[in-house]
């Protein structure tokens, strides 16, 4: 318990240079989502999307760059986190501008409904 504490009370917000450094390498959010809690991670995606809004880049260039940033942070921190991060990030940004997120885990598909009775000679 003790050390999460200490994990947390590390995070420093980084600063504007930081966050568009994330839009031509997203992957380097590993470094700052490390100590990060969900909610602050959350937060400098958002950030980062905000100064892409600002810059008017290409929306597909933003989804990419959210989605390395989504994945690195899974890879980092576990997918679990990754998904309450993503939950966090998809209440608060427009979501034509967040990845399609696509898990393996859900549940198959329903089958299709039945087909036409066969047909019988004598009927």
């Amino acid at each position: 318990m003790l050390i999460a504490v200490f994990a947390m009370a590390e995070f420093t917000a980084p600063d504007t240079a930081t966050l568009r450094t994330l839009i031509d390498a997203p992957e380097g959010i590993d470094a700052i989502v490390s100590a990060a809690n969900e909610d602050q991670a959350a937060m400098v995606i958002i950030q980062v999307i905000s100064i892409m809004q600002a810059e008017k880049m290409d929306p597909a260039d933003i989804q990419q760059a959210v989605a390395v940033m989504f994945q690195k942070t899974a890879e980092v921190r576990g997918a679990q986190f990754g998904s309450a991060v993503v939950s966090l990030v998809r209440k608060k940004v427009n979501p034509r501008l967040l990845p399609v997120i696509r898990t393996g885990g859900g549940s198959p598909p329903p089958p299709p409904p039945p087909g036409p009775s066969p047909r019988y000679p004598n009927q």
